[in-house]
């Protein structure tokens, strides 16, 4: 909440309200305004795509292509006036990492934060009365059930031990 910013991604062409006001406006409310400029000085028009490939340029309301001119001296304006600073759009991230990183430092300067952990594990008793209990009822187990002392689990028998008979 102490740390607001507004990244203006624009050719700073300006069409007719106060950009500069407002960003005077915006850091007395405690918004820090950075801009990033893109377009080039001589204007090029605006490309559409539609599903990844060129459909055609913006158009005004006379079906003429509307050209946009890159004004750089205005973000740079806008830029002071919100107390951010101005980067030229150039690369395939247009400048924007560097603007990030010092985002994330000023993020880091404005919190803390503190982990605390204290384990003490107590496993240890559980396994053992699960073992106690295991093996108390194999003895309890054998005793009451017939069934179980036919099976002679514990004893050892050998296939030589066959009944001998005699006729």
């Amino acid at each position: 909440q102490n740390s607001k910013v507004l990244i203006v991604i624009s050719d700073g062409e300006n069409h007719g309200d106060d950009p500069v006001g407002i960003a005077r406006i915006a850091r007395q409310r405690g918004i820090t305004i950075h801009t990033v400029g893109i377009g080039t000085p001589g204007g090029a028009p605006i490309p559409v795509y539609q599903n990844n490939q060129l459909s055609g340029y913006v158009r005004d309301e006379g079906g003429n292509t509307v050209v946009s001119r890159y004004d750089e001296s205005s973000l740079r304006q806008i830029a002071e006036a919100g107390g951010g600073s101005f980067s030229p759009g150039m690369g395939a991230d247009l400048g924007l990492g560097a603007l990030l990183d010092e985002m994330k430092d000023m993020e880091k300067g404005v919190y803390e934060s503190m982990v605390f952990a204290d384990y003490e594990s107590r496993f240890h008793y559980f396994v053992a009365l699960a073992l106690a209990l295991l093996t108390l009822e194999i003895f309890i187990f054998e005793r009451k059930n017939k069934w179980f002392n036919q099976l002679r689990l514990f004893s050892v028998r050998s296939i030589w031990d066959r009944p001998v008979v005699k006729e």
